[in-house]
């Protein structure tokens, strides 16, 4: 088996983990724009770039580099190797994602951009340990996707990797807003920014250079008293 036949097998769990929809999904992760042009990478048309397989473990630590490039091992570290050779990736997911109780809506000097912010605690759901963090979401514009005061789970994407369709955490110098990102047709460099709830909210048009940085919701989590 060739290292490009291995690549794709990795791509292929990866999207059975819904680390992505699809193989144009994770070619946008890894930074290609173009769908040929990562279509190209991956079948041997064109040479991988050194830090590739590199950059494809890192979508999920569960998959064992040494496996892509010469073959030894397990595609995926079996679960114990995970427990007893933690490195700082790992033991950052036994903990679970870090929960910061700050209204994001508001400001977003809080958030995991540097190892001085302190969560408030961390949750254990296994399905959201490849997010960066959760965050509460206050207000009705995503009503009922996004209850006010419900908790998303988010990972920050850099803009070439924002999937139109999605919702999103958008912050610019003058707001901080959750909404769905969506293409605006009659101009390239801006997004539509659409809530769900159409009948109190308006959607907006922004400026893609104005955008300082962009969260992925992932998740959500409601609080229901029942």
């Amino acid at each position: 088996m060739t290292v490009n036949e291995r690549i794709k097998l990795a791509i292929k769990w990866l999207i059975g983990q819904r680390i992505a929809d699809n193989q144009e999904e994770v070619g946008k992760l890894l930074g290609y724009s173009n769908k040929s042009s990562f279509s190209q990478v991956i079948n041997g048309r064109v040479p991988l770039p050194n830090d590739f397989v590199e950059r494809l473990c890192s979508l999920d630590r569960n998959i064992n580099k040494v496996w892509i490039t010469e073959e030894k091992g397990e595609m995926i570290y079996p679960q114990k190797t995970h427990i007893t050779n933690v490195d700082i990736d790992k033991a950052s997911n036994i903990k679970g994602i870090p929960y910061f109780d700050v209204d994001v809506t508001m400001g977003y000097d809080e958030l995991p951009n540097d190892q001085t912010n302190i969560p408030n605690y961390y949750l254990h759901i296994p399905a959201f340990q490849n997010c960066d963090c959760a965050v509460p979401a206050y207000g009705r514009s995503m009503i009922p996707d996004i209850n006010d005061g419900s908790i998303i789970a988010i990972k920050e994407v850099g803009l070439d990797s924002v999937l139109p369709g999605e919702a999103y955490l958008i912050i610019t110098d003058d707001y901080r807003t959750v909404k769905y990102i969506r293409n605006c047709k009659d101009n390239p460099n801006k997004w539509r920014l659409v809530p769900k709830n159409l009948e109190e909210f308006d959607e907006m048009v922004i400026d893609k250079a104005k955008i300082l940085r962009v969260f992925l919701v992932k998740g959500v989590i409601t609080n229901k008293i029942l």
